[in-house]
C-alpha cells in the first residue's frame, strides 16, 4: 500500500513549514503548511487630504503651526481593506508643512499614493502625533483640536477594493467612512 503523496508548491519569497510524524512502524503523515507570501502593494492615490487644526476653546484656526508628515505604506492589506496583523511598514516620504491663515494643511493627490500619513503637530511645547488613512480615489478631511489632541476624520470616495494579481501585487483602494480618536502627545 502506497502512502499519501505530498506536493510542495513554493514561490520565490515564500517559506513553507512541514511536519512528518512516524507512528509504530506505519507511516502517518501530518502535513502543515503555512506560506509567508512576499507581496508588493500598489495604492490608488487619494484626491486630496485636508488637515484643519483648531483651538478646543474657541474653535478658531491655529495658524503658522509646524506640521511634519510621513507617507506610510503597509503591506499586505486584508481583503476588507484593513491592516493585517503583521504588515510590513515602509515610510515612502517625509514633508514639512505649516498651517495656513485658515489653520489648514492641504496635501495634493500627487503625494498621496500610500496607506496613511502620520502627522506630528507642534503646539504649546508638545508634539501631537496621529495618523490619517488615505482615501484612495477620494478625499480625506481631518480636524485636530488642540490642546486636547482630539482627532475627527472623514473619508469620501470610491469605497474599498483590494485585488491580488498573479504576480503577488496587491492593488489597494482603501476608503472607510468616519473615525475619531486622540493624538498621542510625544
Amino acid at each position: 500500500m502506497e502512502g499519501p503523496k505530498t506536493t510542495w508548491h513554493s514561490r520565490k519569497g515564500s517559506i513553507a513549514i512541514a511536519l512528518v510524524l512516524v507512528v509504530a512502524g506505519a507511516s502517518t503523515y501530518l502535513f502543515v503548511s503555512y506560506e509567508f507570501p512576499s507581496y508588493k502593494c500598489m495604492f490608488v492615490p487619494g484626491n486630496n487630504l485636508y488637515l484643519h487644526v483648531v483651538s478646543d476653546a474657541t474653535a478658531e484656526p491655529l495658524v503658522a503651526l509646524p506640521v511634519k508628515g510621513q507617507l506610510v505604506e503597509i503591506c499586505p492589506v486584508a481583503s476588507s481593506g484593513s491592516a493585517t496583523s503583521n504588515p510590513t511598514r515602509t515610510v515612502l516620504g517625509s514633508w514639512d508643512f505649516t498651517t495656513n491663515s485658515t489653520g489648514y494643511v492641504s496635501i495634493p493627490s500627487s503625494e498621496l499614493a500610500g496607506w496613511s500619513i502620520t502627522f506630528d503637530v507642534a503646539y504649546g511645547g508638545d508634539t501631537y502625533r496621529f495618523s490619517a488613512q488615505i482615501c484612495g480615489g477620494g478625499a480625506t478631511m481631518v480636524e485636530l483640536g488642540l490642546p486636547s489632541g482630539s482627532v475627527d476624520g472623514t473619508n469620501s470616495g470610491l469605497g474599498t477594493s483590494v485585488q491580488l494579481d498573479k504576480n503577488g501585487i496587491q492593488r489597494v483602494q482603501a476608503c472607510g467612512g468616519s473615525w475619531s480618536g486622540n493624538a498621542t502627545i510625544l
